[in-house]
């Protein structure tokens, strides 16, 4: 069975319609062939160091899945990947790798080394050239025309020619193919569809044997989750902020989040012509802006493992959660600061000069040659706790952790998890500061306003009974996004009967679905604002209530009785 995943991109505005960008930008229509014009403000957020004293060695092999790729292209034609093994053209498998010809990638959906885009097919295709383009640009901007010296593109294309719908369909077997042909990063810039654990997992399980670095798009779906594949433990998930560094409204936020990067108007190269160029939009373009850091820092220091590397992004990241409040701990460590992160993978000792106390995730650095024996965390935001622990053990030291004032730790004794309430913490280490580091992380763990009255999908089995947003006599929450199946017995309908109806009138719905999706011809009703609902009787015996709000302004919220009944289909008046 294909599976299939969401792009991550929201906007990508082709060279075809410039026109229409500049009126939208109220500028003149840009030239896509000036490759110095206005979308590399993204590129100047991540502070990439410019870098002249690595010595070339093994190119690192950064692996695209994606849709397709003009492998032509200016900003990518360079950095191809070629295959040592594989004879071009010559109708072998000579590598005995079971695909034949795959100099420069494999296209999985159409099972053939063409991985470009078909003509005609660009407006649809357009997605892998962006990507691969914005990855080797930040990679550009430290190794300057060296860049080709280091590193080799991968593409593999997971969408067939003639697919008509914007979705990723072979995204899983393009990542084992990756991991088989030498890949040091992947990335993968969508999202989205069912994750088969016993079919996919050993693909990540290989990840980790190898020392894989994989990134993937959180998601752009407006939610608080992430998505297959950043969903994935072993995966480094990427959300979405803009210029102000503000989370832009579509991208996803969860405390799975590792980095945010910059999702708005990002250039990119574009399919149409090998010197077209657009604009991409969500986390699709952040997510390949990590994978260009990764990049560099994998370059400079090839041994770093995938867990090194990104906690050298993550310890130096720029926070985000004071201008993101509503989000605190749902946005990772930051925004990447490569400079930083640089100058970090560099030093053995000194680590803790990159200690920032409103940095919601990170480590602590204790030794000598940060002279420190007390730190504050003051993260920004509603949080419920810090949730501290030891990387590594340290048998020898009986020196204490204490976290303010009140609690107390022996590190040679230090447990698996040390939780200290709220968001404001005072760390003291007694005794000597240690030679070699003593590596402490932390995590804050956030309030979640969104699941405070209700969350998830509650399973209605009674012949009746009574269903509210939980809020009671307060207002319900911010960014609710509940659900109620109902399911009477066979035969019998559900019938709907609101009490009270008080929601911010255009802004937060309550949806009533016949059977068990919210399917967009499944629709009975969708209420809204302070007018009483009319009863409604569902056509079949199964009904979902959907309670979805915005993120701010809310009202005192809703009840409704439902019943199984043998009543006719339809809506009804309190008078019949």
């Amino acid at each position: 069975m294909t599976t299939f995943f969401n792009y991550c991109a929201i906007v990508i505005l082709t060279a075809t319609n410039n026109y229409a960008m500049a009126q939208l930008l109220n500028k003149a229509a840009p030239d896509y062939t000036n490759d110095t014009l206005a979308g590399n403000h993204a590129y100047q957020l991540l502070h990439i160091p410019a870098i002249s004293n690595i010595k070339p060695g093994r190119k690192i092999v950064i692996a695209v899945i994606d849709d397709g790729f003009r492998l032509s292209h200016k900003a990518l034609a360079a950095y191809i990947y070629s295959n040592p093994e594989e004879i071009p053209n010559n109708n072998i498998d000579d590598d005995r790798n079971g695909y034949i010809d795959d100099v420069s990638g494999w296209d999985m959906s159409d099972n053939d080394n063409n991985l470009t885009v078909p003509e005609g097919k660009e407006a649809d295709l357009y997605h892998g050239t962006g990507i691969a383009g914005i990855i080797i640009k930040v990679i550009e901007k430290a190794y300057g025309n060296k860049t080709a010296d280091y590193v080799r593109l991968l593409p593999v294309k997971v969408m067939a020619d003639k697919s008509t719908r914007s979705y990723i369909e072979n995204g899983y077997e393009g990542i084992d193919y990756a991991l088989n042909n030498g890949a040091d990063i992947i990335c993968c810039a969508w999202s989205g569809g069912q994750f088969d654990r016993e079919k996919h997992q050993s693909v990540f399980t290989r990840a980790q044997q190898k020392g894989v670095t994989i990134i993937g798009s959180a998601g752009n779906f407006y939610a608080q989750q992430v998505d297959p594949p950043a969903s994935i433990s072993s995966v480094y998930a990427i959300g979405a902020v803009d210029s102000n560094l503000v989370k832009i409204k579509s991208s996803n936020y969860n405390r799975k989040i590792d980095l945010v990067a910059f999702g708005d108007m990002v250039r990119a190269p574009h399919p149409l012509a090998d010197n077209s160029y657009t604009f991409a939009q969500g986390t699709s373009s952040a997510t390949a802006l990590v994978s260009g850091c990764a990049g560099v820092l994998k370059i400079a220091k090839p041994q770093l493992s995938p867990f090194n590397l990104m906690s050298a992004l993550k310890n130096t990241a720029t926070p985000v959660d004071s201008l993101n409040r509503k989000y605190a701990g749902k946005l990772g460590a930051g925004l990447p600061d490569v400079t930083a992160a640089y100058v970090y993978i560099q030093a053995e000792t000194g680590r803790g000069r990159f200690f920032n106390p409103q940095r919601t995730v990170g480590d602590i650095y204790i030794d000598k040659t940060s002279g420190k024996n007390n730190w504050q965390l003051n993260l920004a935001g509603g949080f419920k706790q810090i949730e501290f622990a030891l990387r590594g053990s340290y048998p020898k030291l009986k020196n204490k952790l204490v976290f303010n004032s009140s609690q107390t730790y022996a590190v040679n004794a230090f447990p698996l998890q040390a939780v200290v309430k709220g968001g404001q913490v005072d760390m003291e280490w007694q005794g000597n500061l240690p030679d070699k580091s003593v590596v402490l992380s932390y995590t804050g763990i956030a309030l979640d306003s969104a699941t405070l009255y209700c969350s998830g999908t509650q399973a209605l089995t009674a012949d009746s009974g009574e269903i509210t947003d939980g809020s009671g006599t307060a207002n319900y929450s911010n960014d609710c996004d509940c659900k109620w199946q109902i399911t009477v017995p066979k035969g019998k309908r559900v019938k709907l009967d609101f009490t009270q109806m008080d929601t911010q009138p255009n802004m937060d719905f309550v949806w009533v679905f016949t059977g068990t999706g919210t399917l967009q011809e499944n629709i009975l009703a969708k209420f809204s604002g302070q007018k009483h609902p009319p009863v409604i009787v569902s056509p079949f015996n199964q009904v979902l209530v959907w309670f979805v709000t915005d993120k701010q302004n809310t009202a005192g919220g809703w009840r409704l009785k439902y019943t199984a009944t043998d009543e006719d289909a339809g809506v009804k008046t309190k008078a019949e």
